[in-house]
C-alpha cells in the first residue's frame, strides 16, 4: 500500500477510536512513534518545569535540567545513527530508564535549601532523596498513564467522543430551535387566560414593544430554522 493510502487509512481508524485494531500491521509502528514523542515531550515538561520547582536553586536545576535534555536527545539519536535533532520513532528500554532516572538524579546533584534543613532539624541530603524518591514515583505513573493511554486507544477515542458530544449538541440545538417557538405560541395564544391579556394591554410602550418583539423572534427563529430544511432539499 502507497504511504499516502497508508496515512488515509490509519487517519481512518484514529478518528473512529480504532487504534486498536491497527497492532498487528506495519502502522503499528507509527503507534510507537506517537508513544515516543508523547514521553519525550512529558520528558521535557518535567526537566524543564517541575525539577526546578523541587529544588531552591531553580536557575541551578533549570541550566542543569537543558543540558540533560540537549545532552540526552543527541546521545539517542548518535546511538540511533539518526541525525542529531529528529524526533524520537521508538521507545526502548533505555528511553524508558532515562525517563524514569534522570529526574530524580538531577535532584540529587542539584544542592539542596539548608536553610528547610535547619529549620526542620533534617540533613540536606535526606530532603535530596525524599525529592528523587518522589520525583520517581511521580515518573513511574507518569509513563504507566501515558503507555496505557497509548496501547488502549483511549488517546485515539477522545476526539472522536469530543466529535460526536458536539454533534450530539448541535443536532439538540437544532431541534429545539424547531420545536420551541412553536410550542410557546400555542401556549402563548391558547392557555393564557383573558386576564393575562388584560395585563399585557396595561404595558408601557416600550414593555408592550418588548412582548411582540419576543413572538417576532420566536417565530422567525422557526422559520430560519425550517428554511434550512428546504435548502437542503433543494440541493437534494
Amino acid at each position: 500500500m502507497a504511504r499516502p493510502q497508508t496515512r488515509d487509512v490509519e487517519r481512518w481508524f484514529l478518528r473512529r477510536g480504532f487504534s486498536a485494531l491497527l497492532d498487528g500491521t506495519s502502522m503499528r509502528r507509527r503507534r510507537a512513534a506517537r508513544l515516543a514523542r508523547a514521553l519525550a515531550m512529558v520528558f521535557v515538561l518535567v526537566m524543564v518545569f517541575e525539577v526546578p520547582a523541587y529544588t531552591s536553586n531553580r536557575w541551578i536545576a533549570l541550566a542543569v535540567s537543558v543540558a540533560v535534555v540537549l545532552l540526552t536527545w543527541l546521545v539517542g539519536n548518535l546511538i540511533r545513527r539518526r541525525p542529531p535533532f529528529a524526533l524520537p520513532d521508538r521507545v526502548t528500554a533505555l528511553d524508558r530508564a532515562v525517563f524514569l532516572l534522570f529526574p530524580p538524579l538531577v535532584l540529587l546533584f542539584v544542592p539542596q535549601d539548608y536553610d528547610l534543613a535547619r529549620e526542620y532539624e533534617v540533613p540536606a541530603q535526606v530532603i535530596g532523596v525524599v525529592a528523587a524518591v518522589a520525583m520517581f514515583l511521580g515518573q513511574l505513573v507518569l509513563l504507566g498513564v501515558i503507555t496505557l493511554l497509548a496501547y488502549s486507544g483511549v488517546m485515539a477515542l477522545g476526539p472522536w467522543l469530543w466529535r460526536r458530544v458536539v454533534a450530539s449538541f448541535v443536532a439538540g440545538g437544532t431541534a429545539l430551535g424547531r420545536t420551541l417557538p412553536l410550542l410557546l405560541g400555542v401556549v402563548g395564544f391558547l392557555f393564557f387566560t383573558g386576564e393575562l391579556w388584560q395585563s399585557v394591554g396595561r404595558l408601557s410602550p416600550f414593555s408592550y414593544a418588548l412582548a411582540l418583539g419576543l413572538f417576532i423572534a420566536l417565530g422567525s427563529l422557526f422559520l430560519y430554522s425550517r428554511g434550512l430544511d428546504l435548502e437542503k432539499l433543494a440541493r437534494f
